[in-house]
């Protein structure tokens, strides 16, 4: 747990913080320069940060770290022929043929009706929405509720900003993420908003729209405003659930954040469309023009491309997925390492229980042997350091030979739990 900024600040002056250990490591040469740092900063969860920081960085390993599938064949020959085209500002909310497009989208696949002049800005990715929605509708001090496990942002983006956690038990059962009804309105109870992501990162896990129904209710009851991460909607591999902001209860208190990154592969190219009552978005809009305003243009007109796709197309990528899913806790299962098999995205959350080390040390030496970067769990869940996630969403061959390598260094590990893969 962070240190209060005032004690750290004291802590700082007095010269006593450099005889932490933890300080010394995470800082390095750096001590001299704390004295300088914000209190956001200083309160920040940054040993959390920092691990996390280091499991992303991939480098020449094969990268089951990450969840970025490639650009979708339909768009790469569009690139150059749109940077000679692009030129000048965008609008801070984006190119309005662009929103007009989106809103099209989503009256005839999300059941939504959007105003695409005052319900819908196009940001730099699902990420800086999240930043956005924070910044605009939660204080420090206040309180987010979000499933448990979750995307690693939602936890450190919330404690970045001083907000306080309420985290929500899940289990992933059949595919479907399942949590206590009780204990999930109980989690509400005094908070301002619910972080909602189905299909699920990191588990896979999917809400039936019976499951969304209840959440929405329980929202409305308790006024809690929705926060509704959409990533995934393309990768659902049973059947179709409503999005959440289309339901009765929660059309006027959801932010949808949606994403070209997973569906067309764009992650590259950094382009989210965040949804929502006029009235929810345009404090959004203020937040981004005074922090991170203008997503390069040439971008946005990728993005517009991506949107004439058809829809055979998307649905073919699907189940391409699909077999990789298969595919995927096939090899798990044959080196006897069994998982509950995803409901959908491109993850498999795999227990550990059994071997002698945590995640974020396991993925250490998972690098170092078998040359294939994991994601440990420690971020992404209360109970994480027994799960590692790995993605296969890397390109085909690449992806199975990464599942290949860490199935068989898992077996070998089980085989002499007792060892600390020494």
């Amino acid at each position: 747990m962070p240190i209060p900024a005032r004690l750290a600040k004291l802590l700082i002056r007095t010269g006593v913080v450099g005889l932490h250990p933890g300080v010394r490591k995470l800082m390095g040469d750096g001590l001299a320069f704390l004295k300088y740092y914000s209190s956001r900063v200083l309160e920040a969860p940054n040993e959390d940060l920092k691990r996390t920081q280091e499991a992303m960085d991939v480098g020449s390993a094969i990268d089951l770290c990450l969840g970025a599938p490639c650009l979708i064949p339909e768009l790469r020959d569009h690139l150059h022929s749109l940077i000679e085209e692009s030129h000048g500002y965008p609008p801070v909310a984006g190119l309005l043929d662009l929103r007009r497009a989106f809103a099209d989208k989503l009256r005839r696949e999300n059941a939504m009706s959007v105003d695409p002049e005052k319900e819908l800005i196009v940001s730099n990715g699902v990420g800086q929405g999240l930043g956005l929605f924070l910044d605009a509708f939660i204080d420090p001090g206040e309180s987010v509720a979000m499933f448990d496990p979750c995307y690693f942002m939602y936890r450190l983006a919330a404690q970045h900003r001083r907000q306080k956690l309420r985290l929500i038990p899940t289990t992933l059962e059949d595919g479907r993420t399942r949590f206590d009804e009780r204990a999930f309105a109980k989690a509400l109870k005094g908070s301002r908003a619910l972080l909602v992501n189905s299909p699920n990162n990191p588990t896979g896990g999917v809400f039936t729209g019976g499951d969304l129904e209840r959440i929405a209710y329980w929202c409305k009851r308790r006024d809690v405003l929705i926060f509704s991460d959409e990533v995934y909607e393309h990768f659902n591999y049973g059947e179709h659930a409503p999005t959440i902001a289309a339901l009765p209860d929660a059309q006027r208190r959801t932010i949808s954040a949606f994403s070209f990154s997973k569906t067309y592969g764009m992650a590259a190219y950094r382009i989210g469309m965040i949804v929502g009552d006029q009235w929810l978005v345009r404090p959004m809009l203020v937040s981004m023009l005074a922090s991170a305003p203008f997503v390069p243009t040439v971008m946005q007109q990728l993005a517009r491309r991506a949107l004439t796709i058809p829809t055979a197309a998307l649905e073919r990528r699907r189940e391409e997925f699909r077999r990789r899913r298969d595919r995927a806790t096939s090899i798990l299962q044959r080196w006897g390492r069994t998982i509950d098999q995803p409901g959908g995205a491109f993850y498999c959350w795999i227990p550990i229980h059994n071997l002698s080390m945590a995640a974020h040390d396991l993925c250490v030496e998972l690098k170092k042997r078998t040359g294939v970067a994991a994601m440990p769990g420690e971020s992404l869940a209360s109970n994480g350091k027994s799960y590692i996630r790995l993605s296969f969403a890397e390109a085909p061959g690449v992806w199975e030979e990464g599942f290949q390598r860490v199935a068989r260094a898992l077996s070998e590990w089980n085989a002499r739990p007792s060892s600390k893969a020494a």
